[in-house]
């Protein structure tokens, strides 16, 4: 069963202070949610307010989950990804404290990040390197505080090819990242590939 929230182009939602969306439940299998926003604004009710955000949680629904051409801003998480992997498209995210934060390293999140603009934020982009794979491109970030993509260091184990693209601002990574499969079968192979005009920075 889904419970889905279908918010349509032109709608504007407002949140008093310490108000919340939470899409899936934060633990029961049983309790599905999805969030489909079109053309959609997610603001402040008032001036001085700090909404948390957009929680998607991971009883979400990722392959029904989607915000595309919406504006997302004065929040604490823009979007929240919280083990959970969204398709984010076209939106405007701006004067958040952060845009878009992704959890997790091995298990975590994955959004799909792709045409966005991340404008005026403290931090636009936090996430994990393991959960890095094609899924951050064609994004603009503008007049950030941070203005790059914030990597968590982590252990890129898979058996697969990690794609890093460039995507409009650096990678700052943020904690050692390690590459190497760990099935302990020596056919296996874990790949980071970085493609070209990719910025990679490292803390110190």
């Amino acid at each position: 069963n889904l419970s889905t929230l279908k918010i349509h182009p032109g709608t504007v939602v407002m949140f008093a202070d310490g108000d919340e969306l939470y899409i899936g439940h934060n633990s029961d299998d049983r309790y599905i949610g999805a969030l489909q926003a079109d053309g959609a604004t997610f603001t402040r009710l008032s001036e001085g307010y700090l909404w948390p955000g957009i929680d998607i949680r991971d009883r979400s629904r990722d392959e029904e989950t989607y915000l595309d051409d919406c504006i997302i801003e004065y929040a604490s998480d823009g979007v929240h990804c919280h083990h959970s992997s969204p398709t984010l498209t076209n939106n405007i995210f701006r004067n958040n404290t952060d845009g878009l934060y992704a959890d997790g390293s091995s298990t975590g999140s994955s959004p799909i990040a792709a045409g966005n603009t991340f404008m005026e934020n403290e931090r636009p982009v936090s996430v994990y390197a393991a959960r890095i794979d094609s899924n951050f491109h064609g994004n603009t970030y503008l007049d950030n505080t941070k203005n790059y993509i914030e990597v968590q260091g982590g252990h890129l184990y898979e058996n697969k090819i990690y794609d890093w693209l460039a995507d409009g601002a650096p990678y700052v990574v943020e904690g050692d990242v390690e590459v190497w499969e760990n099935s302990n079968t020596s056919e296996n192979l874990s790949t980071l590939k970085i493609h070209p005009g990719t910025v990679v920075m490292f803390a110190d």
